[in-house]
């Protein structure tokens, strides 16, 4: 039998430990779960609610060109989502908004990285460029076949999340959330 020195653990073993051995406390487990729905809906909202608010606008103003098209969305988009994260934090009071950018930037860079894999690599794709491609100038270009899908699938819903996360943080920032006042209650 060989003689071992017994070792202190440290704060995190200890910490660790007690995550491993038992199953995850209710409270924990509900909190996690509140804060992935909170963040979600702050998601679907920076989304589907700046494209809600945007649409009266759009349909007003009728761009002649495609550029104009895709000027007139990131604009719209900038603004839009601004407006409803700062409206968002009024309302829900959660600086969870902060963080709505994380998963849009994500997806973004996995399809940009993905499209510089295939460009790069391949002698029989005519590449025009990364930026080219993501940010919608191959669609002014060439209006036909699928050259617009990446921008307003991948860049538009990431302009979106981070206007709205900039709106929330003006929120969180400068926007005074009125004081609740506690009532006093005296025993005896």
């Amino acid at each position: 039998m060989r003689d071992e020195v017994p070792v202190e653990p440290s704060a995190f073993s200890c910490q660790l430990s007690a995550w491993v051995k038992g199953p995850i406390p209710y409270n924990v487990t509900m909190s996690v779960l509140r804060k992935v729905g909170v963040f979600l809906g702050h998601l679907l909202v920076a989304w589907l609610g700046t494209a809600i608010l945007t649409a009266p606008i759009a349909k007003a103003y009728h761009p002649a060109s495609v550029a104009g098209v895709l000027w007139r969305e990131l604009i719209l988009s900038v603004f839009g989502g601004g407006l409803i994260g700062f409206g968002m934090y009024r309302t829900w009071r959660s600086k969870i908004g902060l963080w709505s950018w994380t998963l849009p930037t994500v997806l973004f860079a996995f399809h940009a990285l993905s499209v510089w894999l295939i460009n790069s690599q391949s002698a029989l794709v005519p590449t025009s460029g990364l930026w080219y491609r993501m940010f919608g100038f191959n669609c002014v270009n060439q209006v036909s076949g699928m050259r617009c899908v990446p921008f307003f699938i991948f860049t538009i819903p990431l302009v979106r999340a981070l206007a709205y996360s900039l709106g929330t943080l003006v929120g969180v920032r400068f926007a005074k959330l009125p004081a609740s006042t506690v009532a006093e209650v005296k025993i005896f």
